[in-house]
């Protein structure tokens, strides 16, 4: 699975699982915390107001059924 979850712990869970995790998070917060030279928040955000958009909730679903 691809995950980009910012929660160490949910990161963590995931990688429990059975599952291939390929985690772009961990994969690069490192490098952007090399450069910025401090520790990174590691909260959950938004999605830039994507579920707020019903045109893109319907595409979404839409996607996942195909």
């Amino acid at each position: 699975m691809f995950t980009t979850a910012a929660s160490d712990e949910v990161r963590l869970e995931l990688r429990r699982t059975r599952c291939p995790v390929i985690d772009f998070f961990d994969l690069h917060m490192g490098s952007v915390e090399s450069i910025l030279q401090t520790r990174g928040v590691r909260l959950p955000a938004r999605l830039h107001g994507l579920w707020r958009e019903p045109d893109a909730r319907t595409r979404i679903l839409l996607a996942s059924l195909a």
